[in-house]
């Protein structure tokens, strides 16, 4: 997600084989959907995690190509688009545990841009990776 504007890198992963659900945004929806942990070892193989991002940092920017959809690990994103006057419309606020992306998949770019509001650290997961576990792992 984030582009060649910034100078992000991906943080340790602090999950193991063993306790990787702990740590992640999703761990809820995975467990409640009845997925095993042995087939969510692929999932997380898939996952990196960004940050942090500073605050006033973008994630991504309107237009941008979408590659990856992200879980917000930590902190709080805001999503906004700017009118042809030049004002701010806000779109939609990301705390953690939810997602941001979606919203780009069937255009293939980010039609908004995603700000942090404070120090931010997101889960990215490559939406072509996830697209073809996706065919394997159904749930």
């Amino acid at each position: 997600m984030p582009s060649a504007r910034g100078s992000i890198a991906a943080i340790a992963d602090d999950g193991d084989e063993f306790s990787f659900c702990s740590t992640c945004a999703f761990a809820n929806a995975c467990s409640a959907s009845g997925v095993d942990k042995a087939r969510l070892r692929e999932l997380h193989m898939l996952v990196e995690h960004v940050g942090p991002f500073t605050a006033g940092a973008h994630l991504f920017r309107e237009g941008d190509p979408f590659n990856a959809i992200a879980a917000v690990r930590s902190g709080t994103v805001k999503t906004y688009v700017t009118d042809l006057d030049g004002r701010e419309q806000v779109r939609s606020f990301f705390l953690p545990g939810e997602v941001i992306g979606l919203d780009a998949i069937s255009d293939s770019r980010y039609p908004c841009n995603a700000l942090a509001l404070e120090p931010v650290v997101v889960c990215r997961f490559s939406f072509p990776g996830l697209a073809v576990l996706a065919t394997r792992i159904p749930g």
